[in-house]
C-alpha cells in the first residue's frame, strides 16, 4: 500500500508480519522471474522490472517488494552459490556481491552489518574444510543448541511481540519497582517466546507437509 494512503499499514496487528506481506509478494512474482530467467531475452526484461521496482519503492513502504529486491537477490545467489560448481558458483556469487552493493547504496550503511554476517556465514561454509578459523566457526555455528534455536527463528521472529506487549501489560498494573519489573518481564518475554516459538514450529511443519501434499495432487 503506498506510503500516501497509510503509511502505517504494514505494520497492523503484529508489527513484524511487514515481511510476510513481502514474502508473498515475491512469491506472486517469482515463477514470472523464473521464466524469464529460462530465456536468453529474458534477462533484459528482468534488468527494466528491476530498475521499475527500485523507483517505485520512493513511493511505498518497506513491506514492498522493490523497498528489499536486492536482499532477496542476495538470498536466491548465494543458495544457487552453494548448490553449483566451478564457473557457476563464481558468477552466482558475483551477482550476490553486486546485490549487497545494490543494498548498501538504497538502503544506507546500516546494511552493513548484516551483510557482514551474512559475507562472514558465506565464508564459513565455503571454506570449513580448507581453513581453520572457518573449521572452528562451523563447529561453534553447528552446536545442537544453536541449530535448535535456529530452526525456529522465524517462528521467535514472528511471535516475540506478543510477549512483550502482554507481559508489560500485565506488570503496569502490579505497580512494581523498576528493577523487579525489568526481572519479570524478561522472564515472561523469554520463556512465553520460546513456547509461543515451539508451538508455531510444529504448527509451520505441519502447513509445510500440507503444502507438498496439495502440490503433489495437484501436479
Amino acid at each position: 500500500m503506498p506510503n500516501a494512503i497509510d503509511p502505517t499499514a504494514p505494520f497492523t496487528i503484529v508489527g513484524q508480519a511487514w515481511s510476510i506481506s513481502l514474502e508473498w509478494q515475491f512469491y506472486l512474482v517469482a515463477p514470472l522471474v523464473v521464466a524469464l530467467a529460462g530465456k536468453k531475452w529474458g534477462l533484459p526484461i528482468l534488468a527494466v522490472i528491476v530498475a521499475v521496482l527500485w523507483w517505485s519503492a520512493n513511493f511505498m513502504s518497506i513491506a514492498y517488494l522493490g523497498a528489499k529486491q536486492f536482499q532477496f537477490i542476495v538470498g536466491i545467489a548465494s543458495c544457487i552459490g552453494f548448490v553449483s560448481h566451478g564457473g557457476g558458483r563464481y558468477r552466482a556469487f558475483g551477482v550476490a556481491i553486486l546485490a549487497a552493493f545494490g543494498c548498501l547504496v538504497s538502503q544506507g550503511w546500516l546494511q552493513l552489518l548484516p551483510l557482514t554476517i551474512w559475507l562472514g556465514c558465506m565464508v564459513t561454509v565455503l571454506s570449513w574444510r580448507d581453513w581453520w578459523p572457518a573449521s572452528m566457526a562451523a563447529k561453534v555455528l553447528s552446536h545442537p543448541v544453536l541449530k535448535w534455536i535456529g530452526d525456529r527463528s522465524y517462528s521467535t521472529y514472528l511471535v516475540h511481540m506478543l510477549p512483550i506487549y502482554l507481559g508489560a501489560f500485565a506488570l503496569n498494573a502490579t505497580g512494581i519497582a523498576d528493577g523487579s519489573y525489568a526481572a519479570a518481564l524478561l522472564v515472561i518475554v523469554v520463556v512465553g517466546t520460546v513456547l509461543l516459538s515451539m508451538a508455531s514450529f510444529r504448527l509451520e511443519k505441519w502447513g509445510i507437509t500440507a503444502g507438498r501434499s496439495i502440490a503433489r495432487k495437484l501436479s
